[in-house]
């Protein structure tokens, strides 16, 4: 309940320079602040604008690349929303958000983490793609949240601690890298692992907890296909691999 440290914001955002060449951009309002760089990727990027919203009431800021966009497209489009396959990936993602709220999740495909903030329902919801991809930190610390997809922006925060997680370094030196998905090198940071999600919603009488989320698991591998024709394996994985492709292209 504590306003956002307006300068601290502009200096973490200013040090995700790196990341984002082609616009910088923070947006803030009462305790909740957004900083955003943003790298142009895609011909649907050029009008695109982070942090984003649709009504000025639900905020997001996201580093995506999604995949399946046209099935995505037609699934938005069957529920109302109007949108097509020239949409930005995160405007796509935010409409996504409206219709399925916190199971948005379980429709997307691709590269992808993101913050959406929620003024309606006083909640901060993120995402971290299936695999893992892309990175994402967070630290509470006190009575601040603070989410980044670069440790070092989080380390700028005057209240996270240089303290070392033991474990991490031990596993760094034994094993070449951490053995935990939900741990980093800091005791204060921690990692929102694959496929879950993070959910911090106001209380009404206290401060609620974050809840850590997994929202998908890999399938288990399917009974083998014995076809009577050599020619068929040759179809059947053509079939697969162009569709694979396929949604990948834009």
């Amino acid at each position: 309940n504590e306003p956002v440290n307006q300068s601290l914001l502009r200096g973490i955002t200013d040090y995700m320079a790196f990341r984002g060449l082609d616009a910088r951009q923070i947006w803030h309002k009462e305790n909740i602040g957004f900083g955003h760089t943003l790298l142009r990727t895609t011909s649907e990027q050029e009008g695109e604008k982070q942090p984003f919203t649709l009504n000025e009431r639900v905020w997001i800021a996201a580093d995506i690349r999604l995949d399946g966009r046209k099935n995505l497209v037609i699934a938005l489009q069957a529920r109302g929303r109007v949108v097509d396959e020239n949409r930005p990936d995160v405007e796509l993602l935010l409409h996504a958000y409206h219709v399925w709220d916190t199971a948005c999740v379980e429709h997307l495909q691709g590269d992808f983490v993101f913050i959406v903030w929620d003024e309606r329902q006083q909640r901060l919801f993120c995402g971290r793609d299936h695999f893992g991809i892309l990175p994402f930190y967070y630290a509470q610390v006190n009575n601040t949240l603070i989410c980044s997809n670069t440790l070092n922006c989080i380390r700028l925060h005057p209240q996270v601690s240089t303290d070392l997680n033991q474990k991490a370094v031990g596993d760094f030196l034994t094993r070449g890298m951490n053995m935990e998905w939900d741990t980093t090198i800091f005791n204060d940071i921690k990692r929102l692992p694959p496929a879950h999600t993070l959910t911090w919603q106001a209380g009404q009488s206290k401060p609620q907890e974050l809840t850590i989320q997994k929202y998908w698991q890999l399938p288990r591998i399917q009974p083998l296909i014995f076809y009577k024709k050599p020619q068929e394996y040759v179809e059947h994985f053509s079939e697969l691999f162009e569709q694979a492709v396929s949604d990948r292209l834009r």
